[in-house]
């Protein structure tokens, strides 16, 4: 195993994230005796085409979205809540307690205040000032 080579890309590919998971999950598992993380993910489309999603994944009690996106021409539709509130119930389907969110964007913020998460704490020290929100919603 000496010659192990380091990849470097800009994003993981389904196969790498597949490997990870996976990987997480047996772990888990195998050590603490908690659950296993447990992916999700949430789409809306037009046709063929994605116009919005959400991923994350449940672990250890709590759920944590990681991916959250609408097209700009989606936006001001319900697209967004409507993944949220699936996401939501998924988390409390599967017996999750809390379903989390960050963000560094005061809008985003904004969204999800709107949406019933409530600041839990800000993380500060950026550049150009900017603060790193972690907000929760209690399922």
């Amino acid at each position: 195993m000496t010659d192990l080579r380091l990849i470097a890309q800009e994003r993981a590919t389904g196969p790498q994230l597949d490997f990870l998971i996976r990987g997480l999950q047996a772990g888990e598992a195998a050590g603490t005796g908690d659950p296993a993380p447990q992916p999700f993910a949430f789409f809306l489309a037009d046709g063929d085409a994605l116009v919005a999603g959400l991923t994350g994944f449940g672990h250890a009690g709590g759920g944590f979205i990681d991916l959250f996106y609408v097209a700009p021409g989606h936006r001001g539709q319900g697209l967004g809540r409507r993944l949220l509130d699936a996401a939501a119930a998924h988390c409390r389907d599967i017996g999750l307690a809390f379903l989390t969110v960050n963000t560094m964007a005061a809008a985003a913020r904004d969204y999800y205040l709107a949406r019933g998460f409530v600041v839990e704490f800000e993380r500060r020290g950026y550049l150009s000032g900017g603060v790193l929100t972690y907000l929760r919603r209690d399922l």
